[in-house]
């Protein structure tokens, strides 16, 4: 068995397996033995996702591809980062989170994965972004006097597997440790998707493309 240090995406020979606290499985529902076994750095780390990738495309596929340019969507997808790509978090000044918990079902969390900042330890940024790959961190309420924190965050985060998204303040500083966005993305945008089907089928595809 190979170890792995996350849940999520991990490929094998061409072959991409996702993996999940019960398991790995494949997209092309091969009855073949998973090659990886996840084995964290604490006991604490957790996987907080139970997608079933879907066998066939989802209604409204169409209309959500179409949202997909946009930043904030783009970055809640639940797919790997691209392979060797340093962690760049992106920053929304926003303190509504609404679309953005209707955007985090696409990664069919078990727990929402948004937690305000003043909620979480150094230790708990640390488990948190190195849990899994396929599934981005929300972290919301960030202000300018968390410059300590968010820096300790930024450097765990730099070779981690997960996307890290942020919200908050508009006057916060960022330097060049994480790139600020916008999203036009509205609620009736996503209004009448399913975006735990559409997020896995997403995530289907990604795994089929090798």
């Amino acid at each position: 068995m190979i170890q792995v240090a996350h849940y999520g995406l991990h490929r094998r020979l061409g072959l991409a397996f996702l993996m999940q606290e019960d398991g790995g499985s494949n997209a092309l529902e091969l009855a073949l033995d998973c090659p990886f076994e996840v084995v964290t750095d604490s006991p604490a780390i957790k996987c907080n996702h139970a997608i079933h990738l879907p066998r066939t495309q989802p209604a409204g596929w169409d209309r959500f591809m179409e949202l997909t340019s946009d930043p904030l969507v783009e970055a809640m997808l639940p797919v790997p980062m691209a392979r060797d790509e340093f962690q760049v978090p992106v920053f929304l000044d926003r303190t509504d989170v609404a679309v953005v918990s209707k955007l985090a079902t696409m990664s069919s969390p078990i727990r929402p994965p948004i937690y305000p900042l003043w909620t979480q330890t150094p230790a708990k940024l640390r488990n948190q972004i190195w849990s899994t790959n396929v599934q981005p961190l929300v972290i919301t309420n960030v202000l300018p006097t968390d410059a300590k924190i968010l820096a300790q965050l930024f450097e765990v985060s730099r070779l981690a597997p997960r996307k890290l998204v942020l919200l908050g303040d508009q006057y916060v500083v960022l330097g060049d440790r994480a790139r600020r966005i916008r999203s036009a993305v509205t609620l009736k945008d996503l209004d009448g998707l399913d975006l735990q089907r559409l997020g896995a089928f997403y995530l289907r595809q990604e795994m089929l493309s090798g």
